[in-house]
């Protein structure tokens, strides 16, 4: 048996040591205790921790925007090369605002390199 100090691992629920609270209905528990069921999970709590802990995959209506967003940077680098023969400021301003689009999509997406800075390699 581990003793504390021997340097043995511990088990899951000792190395566990947090806990986060949610209030819900007898409802809302009923449901849950359902789901966890039908997931395959013995418990309530290792259904929620499974869920929490696993990447959500972008909503429609996100992925609408983010391919709203695409359409929009489209038009900019279109526009782009006609702005660069007369004038320059706006040019730069547009492509910045393009990179700006770029950035939010992958925000939008949950990539982790969406960060202010990161730039295309276009």
């Amino acid at each position: 048996m581990a003793e504390a100090g021997d340097g043995q691992l511990r088990s899951e629920t000792r190395r566990r040591s947090r806990e986060i609270k949610v209030r819900v209905t007898p409802e809302e528990r009923a449901r849950i205790e359902r789901h966890a069921a039908l997931h395959g999970h013995e418990t309530a709590a290792s259904f929620m921790r499974a869920v929490a802990l696993t990447p959500a995959e972008p909503s429609p209506r996100v992925r609408q925007i983010v391919g709203l967003l695409g359409q929009i940077g489209g038009w900019l680098k279109e526009v782009d090369p006609i702005l660069s023969r007369s004038n320059r400021a706006g040019a730069a301003r547009l492509r910045k605002q393009a990179q700006m689009i770029a950035i939010w999509q992958r925000k939008l997406l949950g990539d982790d390199d969406a960060r202010q800075g990161h730039q295309d390699k276009a």
